[in-house]
């Protein structure tokens, strides 16, 4: 069988939006925001499949070959999208970098990458613009980067390698040569390097291939009844697994992309009332908040809410057309979704996946749920429970959770040990050792339980779940909507902790009631008055939280000036960053016998 007699049964990433474009050929694609703010600019199928080429052909231009390496990093966009597609047209590979990614990040992943084309958004990320930090970077440093292509204000006289992203594809030469390319591209050839968002340390790059996404697109397909004519709300960082596997998944299935910010998502929601929305848990928690301070402004009491005003107030929340709402990334809150669930009947789908899995393994819809777990299987996924000698283990017997399927990654880029260590043959088959831990149930329901490098060992000898503390925290105190629990070898534990956007309108209205008139949230924190609501607060979270003895935090490292590397793209603390950036700060605590210290 030829190339092209495969392209149904099995078709590259290319291909499958090639073909799904062509049949919405004048259908939009794309509505993003004009100058004034509005949702009113329409990019059509037609005009990007058209604009694809044309990336594509410039590419080759700049002498691409099969298996090149093109950078880019940007929020969502419709230049994203395009560059990527006309990336894997050819088949390049395209490396995604983080926008929130410091200059030595970005130094470390383009050489890595080793590419010569970086596509770049040049938006003000913490108040300096992207280029400007790209450029910050010694152009020594970067030997093999040869063309900036950039969208957003840009100047090309400031640096030789830099043009403007529409001038790039405007001067591209005939796209007839694409097609050629295009029948070149097999399906078990790599599409994508996603890196780890930095968790554990320098990150690692993860190889996908076109035939690992189209697994994914496969088990959305299974999952929904994806209609054309539907609405999806893109707002996660495109360079993430989560949300590039579901961008891409949204465009080969022919809905409608509306492209937000995380910025201005409460106004986006009401005013685009997606059917399809996908976020991160912190996402639905900040909703569920927002949505408790609206009802309580009513003076009306959630728990006896009657069916029309269920409906009023999602529909003030732009949830009232949602049909499909997802959240991945991190293990959300059992009580959020039961406060979408019981108190407004509304479903979140809780989705269990990491980048090596392009992501999905399991997830919890809305015919098969079981509070506590995280779903059962996607489709063509396999999930079994390993003990450390690699034997697998019966249901209800905790180990380490192992993936087989069409979904697991080809490997490390430029990591073969690290590949070995974590890809192991088992009766003839590929398991990818995830490094949680967890147990199956007699129905297949996965429970996870923690990270295997994550426990802390105390002086006591016992294992200490951190995510234990960190689930207990977040959902008994009022303030701290992040925690990094700290004590391997120590006494006891002690945690550093700081506040997120969920948490700024219980900041105000307790430092308020308390008599600060400052409506600042960074100079609120430095007040005695909420020290002592903070100190006041962590002592009530550890009175309700359930903490057994050797879990309970004797001690907290409060920041009131948290760093912007302190947090990953889609808002996971960096553990073992924070534990090393404030070692002497949690080390001193030991000694001086201090229950609370505020720096920052």
């Amino acid at each position: 069988m030829d190339r092209r007699a495969k392209l149904l049964s099995q078709p590259t990433m290319a291909e499958f939006f090639l073909t799904s474009a062509s049949l919405r050929y004048g259908k939009t694609a794309y509505i993003t925001k004009d100058e004034k703010g509005r949702f009113k600019i329409h990019t059509t199928y037609a005009q990007l499949m058209d604009r694809a080429y044309r990336f594509a052909s410039a590419l080759l231009d700049d002498n691409y070959q099969t298996g090149d390496i093109m950078a880019i990093m940007s929020n969502p966009a419709v230049e994203f999208a395009l560059a990527d597609i006309g990336a894997t047209m050819i088949g390049c590979v395209t490396g995604g970098i983080f926008v929130t990614d410091g200059p030595e990040l970005l130094e470390y992943k383009l050489n890595h990458l080793e590419a010569r084309v970086f596509v770049l958004e040049n938006v003000n990320i913490h108040g300096r613009p992207q280029l400007d930090k790209l450029l910050s970077i010694p152009r020594e440093n970067l030997p093999r980067l040869d063309r900036i292509v950039v969208y957003g204000p840009c100047d090309p006289a400031a640096d030789s390698r830099i043009v403007p992203f529409e001038d790039y594809i405007g001067n591209a030469g005939p796209v007839a040569r694409v097609s050629d390319r295009l029948y070149q591209v097999a399906p078990e050839m790599p599409l994508v390097i996603i890196y780890s968002s930095g968790t554990e340390g320098r990150p690692r790059g993860a190889i996908l291939t076109h035939h690992n996404l189209m697994s994914a697109v496969r088990q959305a397909e299974s999952r929904s009844e994806t209609e054309e004519n539907r609405r999806y709300m893109d707002f996660l960082p495109p360079a993430h697994v989560f949300g590039y596997m579901m961008r891409r998944s949204i465009e080969g299935l022919g809905a409608t992309i509306y492209i937000s910010h995380r910025d201005t998502l409460a106004d986006d929601l009401p005013a685009v009332a997606p059917h399809i929305i996908a976020g991160v848990p912190k996402f639905f928690m900040a909703l569920a908040d927002r949505i408790r301070s609206r009802v309580s402004a009513m003076n009306i009491s959630i728990d006896s809410l009657e069916d029309f005003q269920k409906q009023l107030i999602l529909r003030a929340a732009g949830l009232h057309e949602c049909q499909i709402a997802i959240s991945g990334s991190a293990a959300i809150p059992d009580e959020t979704v039961l406060f979408f669930k019981d108190k407004l009947g509304f479903r979140i789908d809780q989705a269990y996946g990491v980048t090596e899995t392009s992501p999905g393994i399991t997830v919890n819809t809305r015919d098969e749920w079981k509070l506590g777990t995280v779903g059962r299987t996607f489709h063509g996924v396999d999930v079994a429970i390993f003990d450390e000698n690699m034997n697998e283990l019966p249901p209800d017997c905790e180990g380490e959770i192992g993936v087989s399927g069409d979904n697991v990654f080809l490997g490390y880029f430029k990591d073969e040990d690290r590949t070995r260590q974590v890809v192991r043959k088992v009766g003839g088959r590929r398991w990818y050792l995830t490094g949680d831990l967890g147990m199956l149930d007699e129905e297949g329901y996965l429970r996870i339980t923690d990270r295997k490098d994550d426990m802390l060992v105390p002086a006591s000898g016992e294992n200490v779940s951190s995510a234990s503390i960190e689930n207990k925290l977040a959902l008994h105190s009022r303030y701290a909507g992040y925690a990094v629990p700290y004590g391997t070898g120590r006494p006891h534990i002690t945690a550093v902790v700081w506040t997120d956007e969920t948490r700024h309108e219980n900041i105000l209205e307790d430092a308020h009631a308390a008599g600060v008139e400052s409506d600042d949230i960074a100079a609120i924190q430095r007040t005695p008055e909420f020290r002592a609501l903070l100190e006041q607060d962590l002592r009530r979270a550890l009175e309700t939280g359930d903490f057994t003895g050797h879990e309970r935090p004797r001690a907290f490292l409060y920041l009131a000036s948290p760093g912007e590397e302190e947090v990953t793209s889609t808002l996971k603390a960096r553990k073992k960053f924070v534990r090393r950036k404030y070692a002497a700060q949690l080390d001193a605590l030991y000694t001086s016998g201090a229950f609370l210290e505020i720096i920052g």
